[in-house]
């Protein structure tokens, strides 16, 4: 079954980035002549995706609002991707973690497949990212996540990146064996680690149950997709080609303007 809907989580209090998180929510911050999740939905509309569903919580109705504008000014600013793909919200309570916002978009996803793009992980690659995920899930019909090895000099980029432990079936194909739960253990440099892509089947929501279960406050994707290894499911990596950027802390997210400002002069 082909991948052909989407899920944007865009819920976070973006803590990192505050004070001004306090008042913009993150997702809304400029990137060269768009907003940081329009590269999201672009690289999902570039990917084939046709529905996208937006997580957002009751503070961050903004996001909302800037998709609510009239067709012309956002064919102005987005160009044509509006035109192919449907844009539905869901709101997430209260911020109880990524796993929970993934959970809470489960009646749109329904029996099929479906894509994760966390809008904090920006991109510049020949393919998009998660295009290049959906390859893989052709060949591999189960949950995969985009992974990438830590760049000389780049770990301040990574701390939100998990851990993990694999084994290579191919170059740039892994079966992933571990997620590592220490968020204090320093990054490496050249470790493999998840980067906010993930194709998921709807077997995902049979775990959340007891991932929330032994869950401490919030409910991690990766609590989540532990208990599914656990279960006995495959779960497979693919070396994400490409640049990333985090733009959900202000190195990451100053790094990316730059870039993106000078792409565009």
């Amino acid at each position: 079954m082909e991948v052909r809907k989407g899920v944007i989580p865009a819920a976070g209090l973006g803590t990192r980035l505050r004070p001004l998180t306090d008042k913009v929510p993150k997702e809304l911050f400029p990137l060269g002549r768009k907003l940081v999740i329009d590269y999201a939905l672009e690289e999902a509309v570039w990917s084939g995706i046709e529905e996208v569903c937006v997580v957002i919580s009751p503070q961050k109705r903004q996001i909302r609002e800037h998709y609510a504008r009239g067709y012309d000014q956002l064919l102005r600013e987005l160009g044509e991707i509006i035109n192919f793909v449907d844009i539905s919200f869901v709101e997430q309570k209260q911020p109880l973690g990524l796993g929970d916002a993934i959970w809470t978009a489960r009646k749109f996803v329904g029996d099929q497949p479906f894509a994760v793009l966390l809008p904090d992980n920006v991109f510049l690659a020949e393919m998009a990212p998660i295009g290049q995920l959906m390859q893989l899930y052709s060949e591999c019909p189960t949950c995969c996540v985009g992974i990438m090895a830590v760049p000389e000099n780049q770990a301040i980029f990574f701390t939100s990146a998990r851990k993990l432990g694999y084994k290579e079936l191919r170059q740039g194909v892994y079966r992933i064996q571990k997620i590592f739960d220490d968020d204090r253990e320093p990054v490496r440099e050249h470790e493999i680690r998840s980067i906010g892509r993930y194709i998921l089947t709807p077997r995902f929501f049979d775990y959340c149950p007891q991932a929330r279960e032994k869950a401490r406050q919030e409910l991690r994707e990766t609590d989540v997709l532990k208990e599914y290894l656990r279960a006995g499911n495959e779960l497979y990596g693919l070396l994400i080609e490409g640049e990333r950027f985090d733009t959900g802390n202000w190195e990451g997210y100053s790094k990316a303007f730059v870039e993106f400002i000078d792409r565009e002069r």
